[in-house]
């Protein structure tokens, strides 16, 4: 059950399944996930769902289940990558999220529903991204070469997410 009311999830991960890789223990995005859910419940005093699609089979026909999470998604967390801009699966989740918001629906406040974390550099003039064009990009990456997502970006992310699903949010479509 998610934190916000109204929303089956919290937050929706959309990233590349090329950025999950792992030779021991979990991908990045897992570790990612991992963290960034422990941080968030810890910033809030309350458990939070975050739903990212774990399933790899490129046969498997998940659009609508994947529709379905993405609606009823408080917030998107986009982890940015060249895999992801090659991604249509991705470009599809962007501007599904998006999309299901009304007009003005995607900014809480000051704060922005869709956060950009930048895992690798990306070609920033993409048109892919002119959903997101209006925020800043986090970067997810810390001096040298890391396989796992580093711990300051996602206290910082946590808070910032925090704030935001603390705010009031108004769905569009019912699940």
């Amino acid at each position: 059950m998610a934190y916000v009311p109204g929303f089956s999830n919290d937050v929706f991960i959309s990233y590349s399944h090329l950025d999950d890789q792992s030779v021991d223990g979990p991908g990045w995005v897992g570790d990612f996930h991992q963290r960034i859910q422990i941080e968030i419940q810890e910033a809030l005093g309350a458990q939070v769902h975050i739903w990212r699609d774990r399933r790899l089979g490129p046969s498997d026909d998940f659009g609508r289940d994947l529709d379905r999470q993405l609606r009823g998604s408080a917030m998107l967390l986009a982890i940015l990558s060249p895999g992801y801009l090659n991604s249509p699966w991705c470009e599809w989740e962007l501007e599904g999220f998006v999309g299901a918001r009304r007009i003005g629906d995607l900014w809480v406040d000051t704060k922005c529903r869709a956060i950009k974390i930048l895992k690798r550099p990306i070609d920033a003039a993409s048109n892919r991204l002119r959903v997101l064009s209006e925020s800043d990009p986090l970067s997810a990456r810390e001096s040298g070469a890391s396989t796992s997502a580093p711990a300051s970006i996602t206290f910082h992310l946590a808070g910032t997410a925090a704030r935001t699903l603390s705010e009031p949010l108004i769905m569009r479509t019912s699940i």
